[in-house]
């Protein structure tokens, strides 16, 4: 009881200061602000308008008056009685950094309260907000990430991403902590970026994708040797040995045979050339010509090349072999001169490149050094498609896409020289495409994600501290999953925050109909009531759905909308030009519709609009009384929990 006595007191006196009128402590405050002329005119300038405004405005029976309105009042003598005691003198402009007409509060409760200084309040709110909300989306990114790599649905990421698979399985529903497993997350995305070409073949390979794979095997082939390469550059195999210990039988099933011929002849004659120097896999090119000056040792050696080629299947117009194309065109032996030389000349120039690297330390290795190695071997390999060059293989027919098949090929070493540099993102990409090409498109949905949560691997592992990680989650942090208490409860009552965009109409004073183009940051504190654990459509059991919605009315207080979008531009500044309270007082009422399984809300609903329009370094921009309809996207922001009933 006596504490609802204390109560009791307390409201009624500081109800009385705030709403009484008392003229002997009115003049006395008008003239310690300095505003009383030796004339007996009442000045009003920057340095007291906060103070006589709000006072006369009350005498006048207008609790939200501007200065427009006391000087017509008493000048033009409209007042009561023609007012003979009061002149005004002055004008309207405030100090430099408050550019604004002082319309005062919404409410007469407010009319004194209002001049309260709540700058430090409401940015500390602001900050708030811009943080928090920040936070809900980096934790619904997070819980859409695992729960994508965790549904059975996208196993090919499962395969391709193993070690991050784990670990989110792992961390499960505690991934609303993340931040507390950033570190081993990381750990996790290097070990799987860096397995890229050795994950890849497996999914390929996977029972889930064998009925595509048997009507399309040319895609199968053509992308697993593309990976086989990249696998042996980065193992750092000798390119010829990469030639070398290639499985043609990989081939055998891709309807045109000369493709796989191409491969077995580059195959043969680059065993044929090897040398037996450890300096070097092939002989140089001044052994090569020695060769083939001597006629007689270079047919013996094409009668080699012979022996070796049978079973090499080819079509020249007709089915033949490459044993029976060498016979017919035995007398042509010296054409085969240019395409020797040929191999011969890029085999040196990736003997070179190899001693390049390996003369270097590899912190002086630069991507150049790299990137010549890698294109000389590819340049080598691409070879495949120029055996149409040698005698009686002039008709030779390839597919129409082949130079297709030879873009693809390349992108096995382009993947390893982008790991070997740490150039993730564009591996990431890279194995996308060889992704997509491998499945022909067959697994779009699939394929978007592997994109998306592995450029954000990506970036995370490059991340060089925890400014840029922060950066990094920030920027692929879509909405997704989190604020679950008011989706997941029946009822919930609290003190809530939104914060978002919206678009709507507004009605300014003094201005007829309404203001079609009015956007911006709205950021509501208020009182929030909410229906949760609902359907889309509570009152329509048709439409009822298995995700969880929320249906609340939310009752606001105030808006630091332009407040908030300062901080969203600048979070560093550490102070702000001075807020009063009366300036983001915004009593509204809204109806807010939960997203299920998002920190979403949609937000429509009328408030009086905060008189403060714009934040920013030096000085705050205000508007007239104007009240707002309007729709917003915001993410829902519980800040304090009053009352909360589950099922």
């Amino acid at each position: 009881m006596r504490k609802q006595l204390y109560l009791f007191l307390f409201i009624f006196i500081w109800g009385s200061t705030v709403l009484s009128q008392n003229a002997y402590y009115d003049v006395l405050k008008l003239k310690k602000a300095g505003s009383i002329t030796e004339k007996g005119r009442i000045k009003i300038d920057s340095t007291n308008i906060d103070i006589v405004v709000p006072i006369l405005g009350t005498y006048m029976g207008k609790n939200s008056a501007s200065f427009n309105d006391i000087e017509i009042y008493y000048n033009s003598f409209e007042g009561k009685d023609n007012n003979p005691f009061i002149e005004i003198e002055g004008n309207k402009q405030s100090d430099g950094s408050d550019d604004k007409t002082h319309d005062g509060s919404h409410f007469a409760f407010f009319s004194n309260l209002g001049s309260l200084n709540v700058t430090n309040l409401a940015d500390g709110f602001a900050k708030f907000l811009v943080k928090r909300t920040k936070e809900e989306l980096n934790v619904a990114f997070f819980d859409q990430f695992c729960t994508f790599i965790t549904n059975d649905k996208y196993k090919d990421a499962q395969i391709l991403f193993p070690q991050t698979y784990t670990t989110l399985l792992a961390i499960g529903d505690r991934i609303y902590s993340y931040e507390a497993y950033i570190n081993i997350l990381r750990e996790s995305f290097e070990k799987d970026l860096d397995g890229l070409l050795t994950n890849l073949p497996k999914v390929i390979e996977d029972k889930s994708h064998e009925k595509f794979f048997n009507d399309h095997p040319d895609l199968k082939a053509i992308c697993l040797s593309s990976l086989y390469v990249g696998n042996g550059l980065m193992n750092k195999v000798h390119p010829g040995k990469i030639i070398a210990d290639y499985d043609v039988s990989k081939l055998d099933k891709i309807p045109n045979i000369n493709i796989k011929a191409s491969i077995q002849i580059l195959k043969l004659f680059s065993e044929s050339l090897r040398s037996k120097s450890t300096d070097h896999y092939w002989i140089p090119a001044d052994s090569l010509a020695m060769l083939v000056k001597n006629d007689v040792a270079f047919k013996i050696y094409l009668g080699l090349i012979y022996q070796k080629s049978e079973g090499i299947k080819i079509q020249v117009g007709k089915d033949t072999t490459f044993q029976q194309v060498l016979a017919e065109n035995a007398s042509n032996f010296k054409q085969y001169d240019s395409y020797l030389r040929s191999f011969i000349a890029q085999a040196s120039i990736i003997t070179g490149n190899i001693k390049n690297i390996s003369g270097k330390e590899s912190d002086k290795l630069t991507f150049t050094d790299y990137y010549n190695f890698y294109n000389s071997v590819l340049d080598l390999i691409q070879k495949t498609s120029t055996i149409n060059q040698l005698p009686g293989l002039e008709g030779l027919n390839f597919p129409d896409d082949f130079n297709k098949y030879q873009n693809i090929a390349r992108m096995g070493g382009n993947i390893a020289l982008d790991i070997n540099r740490r150039n993730y993102n564009s591996a990431v990409v890279n194995i996308f495409t060889l992704y997509n090409y491998a499945l022909g498109g067959n697994n779009n949905e699939c394929g978007t994600k592997i994109l998306k949560y592995g450029s954000f691997m990506a970036t995370m592992v490059q991340a060089q501290n925890s400014d840029d990680v922060e950066t990094a989650i920030e920027a692929f942090a879509l909405p997704s999953g989190s604020s679950r208490i008011k989706r997941e409860t029946s009822y919930n009552f609290a003190l809530n925050a939104y914060c978002g965009l919206f678009v709507g109409e507004e009605k300014i004073k003094g201005v007829n109909g309404w203001d079609w183009n009015s956007y911006g940051v709205a950021a509501p504190i208020g009182i929030s009531i909410n229906k949760g654990n609902g359907s889309f459509f509570p009152i329509l059991g048709a439409f009822s759905s298995k995700h969880r919605w929320s249906h609340s009315i939310f009752l606001s207080v105030v808006d630091i909308g332009a407040l908030a979008a300062f901080r969203f531009k600048d979070a560093e500044t550490d102070a702000v030009p001075k807020i009063e309270l009366k300036d983001i007082v915004s009593p509204g009422i809204f109806y807010s519709l939960g997203i299920a399984k998002t920190p979403l809300s949609i937000n429509a609903g009328w408030q009086m609009g905060p008189l403060l329009r714009e934040v920013t370094n030096t000085k705050n921009n205000y508007g007239s009384k104007y009240s707002r309809f309007s729709i917003s996207v915001c993410v829902d922001i519980p800040i304090l929990n009053f009352y909360s009933k589950s099922n």
